[in-house]
């Protein structure tokens, strides 16, 4: 099945749209394929519904995809022709918490090419400090290395705009290195309850890097009153990943492609 969608996103009605839309400009990238997501997702729902699954951890919750070469190559193809990422929506999984309960989370596989070498784009990536020049609203990081150089705890400051309404939130995440090209990045705390996945380095040649970053997050219920709206949405342990996966691979290659 093949689905085209098409929508003029410079022509807004409602003064919540359009104050969303001018307070956050970049949220326009994620917008088709969030819906692109939600009708395929309502499609598989009804077709091909989910089945009884055991409850698994991290990081073997994290879903690992496996292409042979000759898929890698049709991939790069339609990156290529299109100049955008790909993404792949997995099966929901159930995910053990801290509070000993089984949790739905809906990974999201991106593929992206970054115009860098591979150590410019993973020093880059994997260094959330660099988040407030990545992210505008990004305004506070602070980072703590994990003994025997495994990786490193971030507290990130948030605070999204719109219009007069601000609304500042926190993010908790430790970064754990899991070799050369990958890290993995879970919640452990903070306003995001549930947020987990990982980043892989491929290198395409000696000025591009490929990037494959299969994630996770949605709000629990410890979240600000605001951010708990979302759960209100239909998908929502699915839509805020797809949603904000362009967004974020837009700024990661704005990002590296400026550095030296």
């Amino acid at each position: 099945m093949t689905l085209t969608v098409w929508g003029d996103l410079k022509v807004t009605k409602g003064f919540v749209i359009s104050t969303i839309m001018k307070s956050v400009p970049e949220i326009k990238t994620g917008i088709l394929p969030s819906v692109n997501a939600f009708v395929l997702e309502s499609l598989r729902r009804r077709f091909s519904p989910d089945t009884q699954q055991a409850v698994q951890p991290v990081p073997q919750v994290i879903p690992v995809p496996h292409w042979q070469d000759e898929d890698m190559a049709q991939l790069q193809r339609i990156q290529d022709q299109s100049g955008s990422a790909v993404y792949f929506i997995h099966r929901p999984v159930l995910m053990s918490t801290q509070q000993q309960r089984a949790e739905k989370m809906h990974f999201v596989t991106t593929i992206d090419r970054m115009p860098a070498p591979l150590s410019v784009t993973k020093n880059a990536l994997t260094d959330p400090v660099a988040y407030q020049k990545l992210f505008r609203q990004v305004n506070k990081v602070d980072v703590s290395p994990l003994p025997n150089n495994a990786g490193q705890d971030a507290r990130i400051g948030i605070k999204l705009g719109l219009g007069i309404l601000s609304i500042p939130f926190k993010l908790q995440l430790r970064y754990l290195n899991e070799g050369p090209t990958q890290i993995r990045y879970v919640a452990t705390g903070g306003d995001i309850e549930y947020m987990v996945g990982r980043m892989t380095f491929e290198p395409l040649d000696t000025r591009s890097t490929r990037l494959i970053m299969t994630s996770s997050g949605k709000v629990g219920d410890k979240a600000p009153v605001l951010l708990r709206i979302g759960k209100s949405l239909p998908y929502y342990e699915l839509m805020p990943t797809i949603g904000s996966a362009p967004i974020i691979m837009e700024k990661m290659k704005r990002y590296v492609k400026g550095l030296p």
